[in-house]
């Protein structure tokens, strides 16, 4: 029997060992992509800023084609006036 065989035994836990596995799994996965797991609050500071921020980038996206839309229907409607006054004034 390999050792590999013994990897995929069911293994009993108790729940605090249970409880404290997933703490440790949690802590090393958050740990590892970034998070500072000793100062939770700020953290949660952090998070709450990028939220803000992601809002405010939203915001500004859809302001910015509001404004570019209505340049481009100004624009048009500039051209097509002027046309109309040179077809006119002939």
């Amino acid at each position: 029997m390999s050792e590999n065989d013994n990897d995929n035994q069911p293994v009993v836990l108790s729940k605090s060992q249970l409880k404290d596995l997933v703490k440790e799994t949690v802590t090393e996965t958050l740990t590892g992509v970034g998070f500072d797991m000793r100062n939770p609050l700020e953290m949660q500071q952090d998070l709450a800023y990028l939220h803000e921020w992601r809002h405010t980038s939203e915001s500004i996206k859809s302001r910015a084609i509001m404004v570019s839309v209505g340049t481009i229907m100004v624009g048009s409607i500039s051209i097509l006036w002027l046309g109309i006054k040179a077809y006119l004034s002939k």
